[in-house]
């Protein structure tokens, strides 16, 4: 029974079905966590959240943290919501005000009821920011955290957990001032420096884009930083190398739902760092090499401006 992650999905309900299955047909005791932003973008949106009502829990097969697009539903209807909510006509507000993507016109495609779109809504509001998890690999137990975009390095303590006090402490990055929302809206090109060998899951930031890749991405491909991995390759972007994927946290096994069977990058690309994390899940020992350590520096000296 392995634990896998899975990247942000954006309403491509068909790539789902396609992924779940192929994990499935290897391990019918699979359990999942989505890493978030399930809506937004793709056609298949309301076929997702329908899936999601019905399967996500907060402890079964099935588990999802909050993402910053279910963010911005919330705050979308926060914005327009004036009158008290058990006054709230939802049908009007979604068909007259629009939330920056598609979510409230592929509801008013689908004609659905008030009680769905609330239902949707309470869903999103129930998702937790972070799922912190322990798992056998190779004979030991490895610290995982899955959110949607990062963790702060002040976060995790000594023994490797999270430090909740710390998560809703206002800090200034480079999307502003942010405080328990830098897990589903900050992005982090750098890894993680803190001492312990907690290991972040997240997505959020695709690994096609630019920026990524110039950072060591394979675009399309899962992204290993010091103990970091992005999931989130691209799926329902207009781009070749986009497709869903997952990361089995055991072993780091990953799953595509295209097969993974694009070819490698031409691009530039760091050698090493899924072999790094690998030994540190086989040993507990985090190889810090120049490499890691000026990605560390750099970062801590880019946060003193």
């Amino acid at each position: 029974m392995g634990t896998y992650v899975v990247g942000d999905i954006h309403g491509c309900y068909n790539e789902w079905m396609h992924l779940k299955d192929i994990i499935e047909s290897k391990d019918r005791e699979a359990n999942f966590i989505l890493v978030g932003d399930i809506v937004d973008r793709g056609m298949n949106q309301k076929k997702m959240i329908d899936w999601a009502l019905e399967n996500i829990t907060p402890d079964g097969k099935y588990r999802m943290v909050l993402g910053n697009h279910e963010e911005m539903k919330l705050g979308w209807l926060k914005r327009y919501a004036n009158k008290p909510e058990n006054e709230l006509n939802l049908s009007k507000l979604y068909r007259g005000f629009p939330d920056g993507y598609d979510f409230t016109s592929i509801m008013a495609l689908h004609n659905v009821s008030d009680a769905y779109v609330k239902r949707a809504l309470e869903f999103f509001k129930s998702l937790p920011l972070y799922i912190e998890i322990e798992v056998e690999t190779f004979g030991r137990k490895q610290k995982y955290v899955t959110c949607h975009a990062a963790v702060p390095d002040d976060c995790i303590d000594v023994n490797g957990k999270i430090i909740r006090e710390n998560i809703d402490k206002p800090r200034f990055t480079g999307m502003g001032l942010l405080d328990w929302n830098y897990l589903v809206w900050e992005r982090n090109y750098w890894g993680n420096c803190w001492d312990a060998d907690t290991i972040v899951v997240h997505g959020h930031t695709p690994t096609a884009s630019r920026d990524v890749v110039e950072m060591g991405a394979n675009p399309g491909f899962i992204d290993f930083k010091n103990k970091d991995i992005n999931v989130d390759c691209a799926c329902c972007y207009d781009v070749k190398v986009a497709r869903l994927a997952a990361i089995r946290l055991e072993d780091l096994t990953e799953f595509y739902s295209d097969n993974g069977k694009l070819g490698e990058s031409k691009g530039y690309k760091r050698d090493g760092y899924k072999e790094d994390m690998l030994h540190l899940l086989k040993t507990g020992e985090n190889k810090y090499d120049t490499l890691l350590k000026d990605d560390c520096a750099l970062e801590e000296e880019d946060s003193a401006y």
